[in-house]
């Protein structure tokens, strides 16, 4: 599997309010001399790239109901400023260099300097949410997902070094990634005034989309390249974290499970050897464990493409489709 970059350009109509929420997301900085030095930062990251998917779906779900431009980017805003902290923070914990082949906050000024950034782009996106109208419900969603996401990240730090259950994969990843893309497209149901099934089920498709995304991270981590995926790759083998095609792997094969269980008891020393890994990792491949985690994308992929085919037609439907599908080609 490679990487896939979505083009927004084939979605015109799309691409121009991502136009707009961009301009408005960098406006959010440089306001205040008092605050420079954390605005530059801040700046820093957000122009370093992204996908921007989460705000995508967010203007997605809106436009599939009665759209209020101004609210739903000013929410939009604030849903990517609370993926960005929880990036600068992640950073930290991983000890990461690189992030979107640019320099790390971390890396470049220091472990204190990039959990106060971290904290500062926390704040604006609750003042972005605020701005945006939502009531406190929703707000309480907002805050809910990233709840969820701080769970699931410190459950796979703690679970570092050993081989989960699929159940335990699971539960983590619908925490980590699957939360934020459920409260982006709730957020968005919610402006484009849709009652709370509707809601509800916009939300599913998110969550869905989560899983499938965090399992297709998953695959990038093995088969990617450094240059197109912004970071080492293998870094999460490296770092002790047993990825969805290596747990399937071992579950197939003894011999790659007591393989792992080799890798994992070296890698609590602090010691890798790249040999071993790459050896793993081809190991991987053969066994199957590739193949098996796409297949599982697959299965999360149609389930979100399910909840969304039970929404009213729309051009915000035809986004999230959109979306959906350019994510998930396989090329």
């Amino acid at each position: 599997m490679e990487v896939h970059e979505i083009v927004w350009e084939d979605f015109p109509v799309l691409q121009q309010e991502l136009g707009a929420f961009e301009t408005l997301l960098q406006s959010q900085f440089g306001v205040s001399k008092k605050n420079s030095y954390l605005d530059k930062l801040s700046l820093e990251v957000i122009k370093s790239g992204g996908k921007r998917l989460r705000p995508a779906m967010t203007i997605g779900a809106a436009m599939a109901g009665e759209y209020r431009r101004e609210k739903v980017l000013q929410a939009a805003v604030g849903i990517e400023l609370l993926h960005t902290a929880t990036l600068v923070h992640d950073d930290i914990i991983d000890n990461a260099s690189l992030r979107r082949n640019n320099p790390t906050v971390y890396a470049s000024e220091g472990v204190s300097t990039a959990v106060f950034t971290g904290d500062y782009l926390l704040v604006k996106a609750v003042l972005s949410l605020v701005l945006a109208g939502l009531p406190v419900e929703y707000l309480k969603q907002a805050a809910l997902g990233v709840q969820a996401v701080c769970v699931g990240e410190v459950e796979q730090y703690r679970g570092r070094g050993e081989l989960p259950g699929f159940k335990t994969y699971l539960s983590r990843i619908i925490r980590k990634t699957g939360a934020l893309f459920a409260a982006s497209c709730l957020v968005g149901a919610h402006l484009a005034g849709f009652g709370e099934e509707i809601i509800k089920r916009t939300a599913r498709f998110g969550a869905y989309y989560g899983i499938a995304f965090q399992i297709k991270d998953d695959l990038l981590d093995i088969t990617g390249k450094k240059n197109s995926i912004g970071k080492p790759v293998g870094n999460d083998l490296k770092e002790g974290i047993v990825t969805l095609p290596v747990l399937m792997a071992a579950a197939r094969d003894d011999n790659v499970r007591l393989e792992l269980e080799g890798f994992l008891n070296t890698q609590k020393s602090g010691r890798i050897n790249k040999r071993e890994m790459a050896r793993l990792l081809k190991d991987v491949t053969a066994s199957g464990g590739l193949e098996h985690a796409k297949n599982i994308q697959r299965r999360y992929t149609a389930k979100a493409g399910r909840f969304l085919a039970g929404m009213p037609d729309s051009e915000g439907k035809e986004i999230l489709s959109f979306i959906l599908a350019s994510t998930f080609k396989e090329v």
